[in-house]
């Protein structure tokens, strides 16, 4: 049976989760449910100039669209008075 050891590193000023599995330090998933869904040219073009603009990923923009609806979402869910 291999060992299996968890623990938190900082790599380039990030902190991460690692794994020991017999003896090869490996990322721990961060993101593990995926999602497919469909846009028009445009949209996926105008997508794609912004996360070459932040020099982030496709998926990281769309982390932080979905991100902020639902902070905005709860939020406005939490000012709407009680019926």
């Amino acid at each position: 049976m291999t060992e299996s050891t968890s623990e938190k590193r900082v790599t380039n000023n990030k902190e991460i989760n690692t794994n020991k599995v017999g003896g090869i330090i490996m990322r721990t998933k961060k993101y593990t449910h995926g999602i497919t869904f469909f846009m028009t040219l445009q949209m996926y073009e105008d997508i794609r100039k912004l996360s070459d603009q932040r020099e982030v990923s496709i998926s990281e923009v769309f982390r932080n669209i979905v991100s902020e609806y639902l902070e905005r979402h709860q939020r406005d869910e939490n000012e709407r008075p009680n019926a």
